[in-house]
């Protein structure tokens, strides 16, 4: 267990932006702050984040922290540790708490990493022993809140709340996901050459996170596109799993049926596939736009699409889309990013998700 404290006002390091949905009302926020260890007082990094907030109050925060001096990295989001690096390695899948000490402007909050809970062993006949290794939900936005992201007076992306039900019983309400995504135009590669899904579901890139309360199935799970990069209680079987299936009902009010399987079945659905492992990314064919979304319509970060290329053979391979919020330069030490940036490299044999320079999920073929 590590104890650190988050302290915005310790330090010039600091900085704060409101993030907008493009008519001024104020919808989350980023910002960078300074870290000390909580048992010495010494100051050790940096912690910079973006946060959006729900209708409801409550706020779900994504972190990066930088240690001082070195290539040490964690990204935290929700209440799990999705990537590390360096000596923060042994917290890979760990949990988070936050407890808040002082409220903003001057915040002021202790974070405590806990190391992973083993996941759930599975008996003689390959079960696991608390249920199955698929889950069906029922999503619908009926009864949630939908909030659009625009910049520039266009509509890029949305915070949204949705109501988990049960498969039999649609008004019994055992969960619910908040989440956050930015839309992409269409790439026709993906599509004509690759031949994946296009709809409005694989064409977003964001953050899920599931809380679900039920007989074997009280926990949270966070999905980065259709992959889940953490779980607990009762769902930790699912860490390292995916979305094996999401089909949209309704689009008004927003209804799906979603199936996620756990990682022992996803990754038994394909065989391994081998392909390259070196690449060329290029802006050729691709897509960039500034996300204006600050106050006063301040440039917060961008939404990009690059054409991806094998290096030996220099084919085009796949594409790579994604999304990052920027933190002014000035203020950055040189030992941290100046960026956090969620991206999404399709392939022809899957995709893979990554956080910074970290890949953190595989997924397998999605086809239409």
């Amino acid at each position: 267990m590590l104890e650190l404290v988050i302290n915005h006002t310790a330090n010039t390091l600091s900085y704060y932006q409101n993030i907008t949905d493009g008519a001024g009302k104020w919808i989350g926020e980023l910002y960078q702050d300074s870290l000390f260890d909580r048992g010495t007082d010494e100051y050790v990094g940096v912690n910079q984040g973006y946060a959006f907030n729900f209708d409801d109050g409550i706020e779900v925060n994504n972190n990066i922290m930088f240690m001082e001096g070195s290539e040490d990295q964690l990204y935290w989001t929700g209440n799990g540790v999705i990537s590390a690096t360096g000596n923060f390695s042994k917290y890979q899948g760990g949990s988070v708490s936050l407890d808040v000490i002082q409220g903003d402007p001057d915040f002021v909050a202790i974070v405590t990493l806990s190391e992973p809970t083993p996941r759930v062993e599975e008996d003689s006949t390959g079960s696991s022993h608390n249920g199955q290794d698929s889950l069906k939900l029922n999503i619908t936005n009926n009864g949630g809140s939908y909030t659009p992201i625009t910049s520039d007076g266009v509509q890029i992306g949305s915070v949204f709340k949705s109501l988990i039900t049960s498969l039999d019983n649609t008004s019994d309400i055992i969960g619910y996901t908040r989440g956050h995504s930015f839309i992409f135009p269409q790439d026709n590669f993906t599509s004509d050459v690759l031949g994946l899904s296009l709809n409005d579901h694989a064409r977003a890139i964001g953050i899920q996170y599931m809380y679900l309360e039920g007989d074997n199935n009280d926990g949270t799970l966070t999905l980065i596109d259709e992959n889940v990069v953490h779980a607990t209680g009762d769902l930790l079987k699912y860490d390292g799993g995916k979305v094996s299936e999401w089909n949209i009902i309704s689009t008004d009010p927003y209804a799906a049926e979603a199936t996620i399987s756990s990682a022992k079945d996803a990754n038994n659905q394909e065989d391994d596939v081998v392909g390259p492992t070196s690449f060329r990314f290029t802006s050729e064919d691709g897509f960039w736009e500034p996300m204006m979304i600050g106050d006063n319509e301040t440039m917060l970060g961008e939404r990009f699409r690059d054409s991806v290329y094998d290096t030996e053979t220099n084919t085009r391979i796949g594409t790579n889309s994604g999304f990052a919020f920027s933190f002014p330069t000035t203020l950055l030490p040189r030992w941290a990013s100046p960026y956090i940036a969620i991206r999404n490299v399709y392939l022809d044999g899957g995709s893979i998700d990554v956080l910074n320079q970290v890949v953190v999920a595989f997924g397998s073929k999605r086809r239409s």
